[in-house]
Order: C-alpha cells, then sequence, then structure tokens
C-alpha cells in the first residue's frame, strides 16, 4: 500500500488554495493538503504538521515565498520545497534556485499543471524519502562501524581502483595529511610475515571464487602493530570475478586476551606435567576433558588415544566397579577417595590412590571430576611388610614368652623348694630377679603385641579412671590428688596402660611416700610428683625402650607410655613439676568436658 504523502500548499488566494487542494487530493488518494495563507502561518504548521513536501506561491503578504523558502532552509535543508508561482522571471528562479528550492513550476488553474505539480510532488517526496534512508542506512552501518571495530572495502579488479569506508582509516591511524592511503598503499600496511597469506588469499578468492576470513598483523601509520581480522568475498559477473568486497575489523584486544589465555593455559599444562601424581579432568559421563602427560606415560596410552578414552577403560573387574561406585559418589556428595589399580596399555596393573572432588557451573549443576591419582604400589608394599614383620613380631613373642614363662615359673617352684629347706640371705635376690624377669617379659609383650595401635575411641571420665588406676600402686603411703574432672576421648584400655604406668614410675623414682597429682591444661592434661624430678641431659633419652634409673625398673614403662601417645596423635613433654619432681604434660587430646 503506497505511503501517504502531506503536502503543506501556502497561498494567500485562498480559492485557488482550494482548487489546488481539491486537484491534488481527487487526482491522487496518497495525498493528504494543508493550506495555509503566508509565510508565518506556513512555518507554524510545518512545525505541527511535518509536511513531506511544501507548494508555495512566490506572492505572499510580509515575506516571499524565496524568503519564506530562506526561512524552511534554516532547519529542514533537504525537505522538498515546490515554488508554484505565476511570477515567472528568470531573476526568481535564479534566486529561488540560490537559496535550495527543489523545483519551480509555473502556477496554473488548468487541470493539466495541476497534474504536473501532483507528478512533482510524488517524484521529489519519493526521492526525499531515498536520501533519508539512505542516510539512516549510511548513519547505522558507520555507528555498527564504531561499536564493532569494523571497516568496510570493496577493489574493482576492472579500474583497480578500491573504496575504504572511515572506519578503516581509523583502524590504520592515517592521517588526513599522511602520503600513505588505502587506495593505493593498503598491502603496505600489513606485517611483512603476514603479506605472502594475504596476498594467497585474495588471488585464490579472484580465480576460484573462494571467500577468505583471516587473521593478520598491521602496522599502522603511526608504528602501532595491531591484529585485525579481514574477510573477502569475491563478486562475479558473466562467470569473472569482477570485484571483491570485504570487512576489516580490529581484533587487538581478542588476540591479546587468547594470547593471555593460551600463555596461562600453557603455563598451568607445565605445572601439571611436573606433577609425579596423575592430574584428570573428566566430564560427567567419564570422558577425558583434560590431563597431564603423567596419564600418558604411565599407562602407555597417547594423548589421542587418552582422548577418544573414558575414564572407566583404565580398569578391570572390581577396580573398575569401585572407580564406577567412586564417580557416582563424587557427583552425588561432591567429593570421594578410594584405591583401585589402573591397567596399563601393556596389560600391567598398577595401585593408585584416587582423589576427585565435583565440579559444577554458575548454576550449581555437576560439569565433571577433577582430581589427582597417586602410586601407592610402595606404600602397599611397605604396608604388606610391616603387616608380616608385625605377624612375626607376634609369634615370636608368643613362643619367648611362653618359654620364658615357663622357665621362669619352674625357677620360682624351686626357689621355694629351697626356701623351705634352707635359709640363705640371697634368696631373697632370687626371688627379686624372677620377679623383674617376669615385669619385662610382660612390657616387653605389651611393646611387641600392642604397639603403637588404639582400638575404639570413647568417651572417657578421667578422674574415675584416674581413680580406678591408682589400686594398682602398692604403697599405701603414697597419695593422689585429682585437681580437675574432664572427659577425654580416647582408648580407655590403652589410657589406663598410660596411666598406671606413670604411677608406676612416680613410685619407682620418687619413693613409698611420693605425692601424686593429675590435672588439666588447655587440650590435655597432666601427671606429676614430688620426687627426684628428671635431669635435664636425661629428658631426650627417657623414653628409649630399655631406659630406666630405678633398681629394679625395666626400662620400658615410659616407652610404652610415648607408643600409646602416638598411637592417639597425642604429643607428651616432660618438664619440672612446681614441687621439683617430674610432671608429664600430654596435649593435643580432644577435652569435651
Amino acid at each position: 500500500m503506497p505511503r501517504s504523502i502531506r503536502v503543506l500548499h501556502v497561498d494567500d488566494d485562498s480559492d485557488f488554495g482550494e482548487l489546488t487542494a481539491m486537484r491534488l487530493e481527487r487526482g491522487n488518494d496518497c495525498f493528504t493538503i494543508e493550506t495555509a495563507m503566508s509565510a508565518a502561518e506556513g512555518i507554524e504548521c510545518i512545525e505541527t504538521q511535518q509536511p513531506d513536501c511544501i507548494v508555495s506561491d512566490y506572492n505572499l503578504p510580509r515575506k516571499n515565498g524565496i524568503e519564506f523558502l530562506e526561512c524552511v532552509r534554516e532547519n529542514h535543508p533537504e525537505l522538498p520545497f515546490i515554488l508554484f508561482t505565476g511570477t515567472g522571471s528568470e531573476q526568481v528562479a535564479s534566486t529561488a534556485i540560490s537559496a535550495g528550492v527543489t523545483d519551480y513550476i509555473k502556477k496554473d488553474s488548468d487541470v493539466e499543471q495541476h497534474e504536473v505539480l501532483a507528478n512533482k510532488i510524488e517524484t521529489v517526496v519519493e526521492q526525499y524519502r531515498a536520501e533519508q534512508t539512505l542516510d539512516q542506512q549510511r548513519d547505522l552501518f558507520k555507528k555498527t562501524q564504531q561499536l564493532a571495530d569494523v571497516g568496510a572495502w570493496e577493489w574493482d579488479l576492472e579500474t583497480q581502483t578500491g573504496f575504504y569506508s572511515q572506519k578503516i582509516y581509523e583502524i590504520y591511524e592515517i592521517s588526513d595529511g599522511s602520503e600513505k592511503a588505502p587506495e593505493t598503499d593498503i598491502e603496505a600496511f600489513y606485517h611483512p610475515e603476514d603479506q605472502p597469506r594475504l596476498r594467497a588469499a585474495f588471488e585464490t578468492a579472484v580465480e576460484t571464487g573462494e571467500s577468505y576470513d583471516i587473521g593478520v598483523r598491521v602496522v599502522t601509520d603511526n608504528g602501532t602493530e595491531k591484529w585485525v581480522r579481514t574477510t573477502g568475498d569475491p563478486q562475479f559477473e558473466n562467470g569473472e570475478c569482477v570485484r571483491i568486497r570485504g570487512t576489516i575489523q580490529d581484533v587487538t584486544a581478542r588476540v591479546e586476551r587468547e594470547q593471555k589465555l593460551e600463555s596461562e593455559r600453557e603455563f598451568v599444562q607445565t605445572s601439571l606435567n611436573t606433577l609425579d601424581d596423575i592430574f584428570y579432568y573428566v566430564d560427567t559421563e567419564g570422558d577425558f576433558q583434560r590431563w597431564n602427560q603423567t596419564l600418558s606415560e604411565l599407562t602407555g596410552y597417547s594423548d589421542e588415544e587418552i582422548r577418544a578414552m573414558n575414564a572407566l577403560d583404565f580398569f578391570e573387574g572390581d577396580h573398575r566397579r569401585s572407580i564406577k561406585t567412586a564417580m557416582g559418589n563424587i557427583l552425588q556428595t561432591g567429593s570421594n577417595v578410594t584405591e583401585a589399580a589402573i591397567t596399563t596399555k601393556d596389560g600391567r596393573q598398577i595401585t593408585h590412590e584416587f582423589r576427585g572432588v565435583r565440579m559444577t557451573d554458575d548454576a550449581g549443576e555437576p560439569t565433571g571430576i577433577i582430581g589427582i591419582a597417586r602410586d601407592i604400589t610402595a606404600r602397599k608394599q611397605r604396608e604388606a611388610d610391616l603387616m608380616a614383620e608385625r605377624d612375626r613380631l607376634d609369634e615370636f613373642a608368643g613362643v619367648i614368652s611362653h618359654d620364658l614363662c615357663n622357665l621362669l615359673g619352674a625357677a620360682d617352684g624351686w626357689l621355694k623348694v629351697v626356701q623351705a629347706e634352707c635359709d640363705s640371705a640371697h634368696i631373697d635376690d632370687v626371688a627379686n630377679a624372677i620377679d623383674r624377669s617376669q615385669a619385662v617379659i610382660k612390657d616387653l609383650l605389651t611393646l611387641a603385641q600392642k604397639g603403637d595401635t588404639i582400638g575404639c575411641i570413647e568417651p572417657v571420665a578421667l578422674t574415675a579412671l584416674v581413680e580406678d588406676c591408682w589400686q594398682v600402686v602398692p604403697d599405701d603411703q603414697a597419695t593422689l590428688v585429682v585437681d580437675d574432672d574432664r572427659t577425654i576421648s580416647a582408648d580407655r584400655s590403652r589410657l589406663r596402660q598410660l596411666l598406671e604406668n606413670l604411677f608406676m614410675n612416680a613410685v619407682e623414682h620418687g619413693g613409698s611416700d611420693v605425692s601424686i597429682s593429675v590435672g588439666g591444661v588447655d587440650d590435655g592434661f597432666y601427671i606429676a610428683d614430688n620426687g627426684v624430678g628428671i635431669p635435664d641431659s636425661e629428658r631426650d633419652r627417657i623414653f628409649e625402650s630399655g631406659y630406666s634409673t630405678a633398681k629394679d625398673g625395666t626400662g620400658f614403662g615410659l616407652r610404652i607410655v610415648k607408643q600409646i601417645v602416638d598411637a592417639h596423635g597425642w604429643e607428651i613433654e616432660a618438664t619440672d613439676s612446681d614441687s621439683g619432681g617430674a610432671r608429664f604434660e600430654i596435649t593435643g587430646v580432644e577435652v569435651s568436658g
């Protein structure tokens, strides 16, 4: 449907104005005619009605048609203005043209002359609108170029001339006074190393019709090096390339970002490749997205092969099932640690410990699993060796204990026979030696069989256990003071051994009237006495096996204490008590009350 055309007719002859409006509207349904009687009234209508074309007589009150035209041109330099007048001098026509009139038509009441006017109005309005559209497109194109840093170019192969938009001049930083210009020196702007590639792409486009889209470096007129993306699209007529059109976009910032990201990626990959452990990142399906070279070196698979593999492809049997379960746990709970044997390309199985965590997107949805796999073959072998050694030690200790206890039992029996038959001062010495031997065997068995292991950790009321352990102290004159009542987390039976050994140690070194106190510290407890204390020079040795300064000591009591402390993950320190005796402070203990 044709667009309507709003026409402002300015004429002080109202009858002629009505006649003109009637004939124009009857001759063309698209016309809408507004009338004015003077230039001042016409200016007002222009601002309120916004006409597409002005038709004006020359003879108007106060201001003639030329003066009216000059007023219009101040704010509307392109608006179609037709001088429709009966004053037909050459001077008026010349002045009108100089003032910017669109056309000049002789005023007449004949129908034919109004038809001429109507045709002229349609023509000038159509041209005006086309120019407006073109101006809008040019403005839009210019703004688009500014926003996207894109310039347009065209090279005519027949005339060997080119067109380059203003944006290209800006990209190449070509100043107004520069001797270089895109039309003649565009190739000179490209980096020497990139010129052959660009030239080859251009020639291929001309010869084969293949478009190109490449990134090259340019050196601007000011000496600045930039990266640009240049495209070329060949245009053919009658089977022959006649021109190439394309774009040039400044992509320096993007390329620099990509180069920085690539540098960071290489740094991260190099760092990962220094790890002895396997680094891996798989998606939620278990397909590899990233890994370090340790994986390929250990398994014997190339990077291309790994890229096509799934994580489960590296495992067999129960190991495969363990890894599948672990992956499911990670995606559900966030992390997991498991052990499984990797099967290499040549069929070897190497046990690894796998630690993985879940990766998520911004919405919290799982995207994959990232983790480390550590070769624990040597650790597993050490654990097996230690277990075998412990089994042998347990067996040896059991045999020795059985045989020695039998011998000592027999000796004790014969000693009682001797005591009944004769009286000798040495009999008591023999009895003490037998008792000490039995104590040594008991301590050795404790060291060998329990060592640094612990059982069930449970809350233990310290005061109640201390008072219970005090019953093993043989001297009625020794005293106990408990200064703190707290509950700690420990293996009750092993804590009992610790307390009993420290009590017996205090009695052995402090005498039968020794006073022992038990109290609390911030993260543990202490056992102190008022005995002779421990010399500074001896404190580094007191926890060694066999070390004792007591006449009847076995030398293993404090060693057992140290093993129990280590088994719990605690710390023990020997210091002086306030009364000058020994104080054993045990810290790192979980205190719950």
